[in-house]
């Protein structure tokens, strides 16, 4: 079954700061360190420009969440990674995987494949494998060749097609 794209509770939040999407019940920002709780203010704040460097963690632990960030709209989706996700649009893929559909976000108009690339747990990391596409998949710039396995790592700009995407990862408090 597809999964919808909108963002799932908890709600989620923007930093002032950085403008990475995150968990509502978060105080800190994992990305910049901008405490959430605190008045925005123009003194504290630090500019956000596309493209930066990533250097997040790779550790992507069982209770950890990805978000997903899509650009230039901004719109966030939470994913629990239970299972694979391919992210693509279309049918339902395999019966191991779900299917994060895209079409959203004009992923066809965008080069994004129907079976673009998928995210998945592999012990305490988060791994993304481009499965075929047409367009390719980049991450942090890199073409990933086809059916690779890479670590996605917290602030990692994943493009695929023309289609942008920021990957952050949270853990939601209780």
């Amino acid at each position: 079954m597809p999964l919808d794209v909108q963002p799932s509770e908890p709600s989620l939040t923007t930093c002032p700061n950085c403008g990475v999407c995150l968990p509502a019940t978060v105080k800190v920002c994992s990305s910049c360190g901008h405490r959430l709780d605190e008045p925005p203010s123009n003194a504290d704040a630090q500019a956000f420009s596309w493209p930066h460097t990533p250097e997040g963690a790779s550790r992507f632990d069982g209770d950890a969440i990805a978000i997903l960030q899509f650009l230039p709209s901004g719109t966030c989706v939470s994913l629990p990674l239970a299972r694979p996700i391919v992210l693509g649009y279309g049918e339902q893929p395999a019966d191991d995987e779900d299917l994060l559909d895209l079409t959203e976000f004009n992923a066809a108009q965008r080069g994004v494949s129907y079976r673009h690339c998928r995210l998945q747990r592999h012990e305490a990391h988060l791994i993304i494998t481009d499965l075929g596409s047409i367009a390719g998949t980049r991450l942090n710039n890199e073409v990933l060749p086809p059916h690779d396995e890479r670590v996605v790592r917290h602030g990692d700009r994943l493009v695929m097609g023309t289609l942008h995407v920021i990957i952050t990862f949270s853990v939601i408090q209780s």
